[in-house]
């Protein structure tokens, strides 16, 4: 999930797909600050649940939070939904072939060895199938 609020419109970007656009003076949304400046009257950040508690307690998670003091392009806002790197290994006759979308293949000779880059490793990377076992991963910089 995504909100993003340029003083003038607000939109709500769901799994890198836009669902929701709303003008903040329609809405009748008041900021609390704006980018930290002491002058402008603020209130705390708060994720979940409302800072006076109108509501009660949350009982839930939130993974991978991040806060920008800038509005987000449709690019960026893409590439952090993209960043949700997972590898899928799959066999391909002899071969075990790699794929994952965004970021770096290390790879080591033990779970908890030092991972290093594989050299021009690009998805799909394809490796052949060996008695010597070989432990990878995939690091988003």
């Amino acid at each position: 999930m995504v909100l993003t609020d340029d003083g003038t419109t607000m939109k709500w970007y769901s799994n890198n797909r836009l669902v929701q656009t709303e003008s903040v003076s329609a809405l009748g949304f008041i900021q609390n600050g704006i980018n930290g400046d002491p002058s402008v009257a603020g209130g705390p950040t708060t994720l979940a649940i409302r800072s006076d508690n109108v509501y009660g307690d949350w009982d839930g998670g939130i993974e991978d939070v991040a806060v920008y003091n800038y509005v987000l392009s449709p690019q960026q806002i893409q590439n952090h939904y993209l960043n949700t790197t997972t590898i899928n290994i799959a066999p391909a006759g002899a071969n075990v072939v790699l794929t994952w979308p965004v970021g770096s293949l290390q790879a080591a000779g033990a779970v908890t060895g030092t991972y290093t880059n594989v050299p021009a490793a690009t998805s799909p990377y394809t490796n052949s199938a060996s008695a010597h076992q070989m432990f990878y991963r995939v690091i988003v910089q």
